[in-house]
């Protein structure tokens, strides 16, 4: 049987992504009095504060890199020029295709082929699924929010999905004979063939932590009284959002979605939990930016390491 066209569900994906960006910028102007002056106010020392724990999430990042290569390329400069420029590409550029980034510029700056790259991208985003999976468990049954049971069970049961994502993976490619699954497959097997490394979960674990500090941070500067496990709500609630391949321009809607579903849980009201999410977003993009000065300069070294 033949594989389906992708042309229709591009382009639903390309309507989307677009339809999320212009929605956003509708709502920024909408509420830009409001915007401005929640900016001005932005409490100084949480918002350092949220910068050193972006910083250290792609310090934590490029270890990760460094172990998952079996220590064949070094933290400095190639494993940190690519987490900055694969984490810069990813939040600003449209429909996850900023994911590219990471394998193009492993096999541009290191000895790595492109195959050996892109594995290392997929078993990040598994290694990413399954602490956000066991974090939101923990979260799940010990959180002190107040949500009703049937909301409790369904982020527990989130968590659970997470947790075992790769064997999940692993079993629904053996679902299907058709071409369609042959990439399904592979992912699946790799997903579970590789043993389990202790250095490896506990980068991911730093990685996600420091990513929950960051949100914290921002929601103090602007003088939210969240908790750590409100936060951990957020968190968890943005990273489905995040691995979709519907994505506006700078992260526009996903950021929107997750801030204020999570705080319309928490009881905000809708209007403004999204008010809110525009001004962390606002926070957070500033973040990012930092990101582009940081991979061209780690990219005078990562390049010229390469050259014979």
């Amino acid at each position: 049987m033949p594989a389906d066209n992708p042309q229709p569900r591009n382009t639903l994906q390309f309507i989307l992504s677009i339809g999320l960006a212009l929605g956003v910028i509708v709502a920024a102007f909408y509420y830009g009095r409001e915007l401005i002056t929640a900016l001005r106010t932005v409490d100084r020392f949480w918002l350092i504060a949220g910068l050193v724990s972006y910083a250290l999430n792609y310090m934590f990042r490029a270890v990760r890199l460094f172990l998952m290569s079996k220590r064949q390329i070094r933290v400095w400069p190639e494993c940190l020029h690519a987490a900055c420029l694969h984490g810069f590409a990813t939040y600003m550029m449209p429909f996850r295709s900023g994911e590219l980034t990471l394998p193009l510029t492993l096999h541009a700056t290191t000895h790595l082929t492109l195959a050996e790259s892109s594995r290392l991208l997929i078993r990040a985003r598994f290694l990413d699924l399954h602490v956000l999976g066991l974090l939101t468990i923990l979260a799940a049954l010990t959180a002190e929010v107040d949500l009703t049971r049937a909301m409790r069970m369904l982020w527990f049961g989130m968590g659970g999905l997470l947790t075992f994502a790769p064997h999940l993976l692993r079993i629904a490619a053996k679902a299907g004979n058709e071409s369609s699954f042959r990439w399904l497959r592979g992912m699946g097997r790799f997903a579970v063939r590789d043993t389990f490394n202790p250095g490896e979960f506990v980068t991911s674990l730093a990685i996600w932590t420091t990513i929950a500090c960051c949100f914290y941070f921002a929601a103090r500067a602007i003088g939210l009284p969240l908790s750590p496990t409100q936060v951990w709500l957020l968190v968890t609630l943005q990273l489905p959002l995040q691995i979709i391949p519907i994505q506006g321009f700078a992260n526009a809607g996903n950021h929107e979605g997750g801030w204020v579903a999570g705080l319309v849980l928490l009881g905000v009201p809708a209007s403004t939990a999204l008010e809110i999410a525009l001004t962390t977003h606002a926070i957070l993009l500033t973040y990012v930016l930092v990101l582009g000065p940081a991979a061209l300069l780690t990219a005078r070294f990562a390049y010229r390491t390469t050259v014979k």
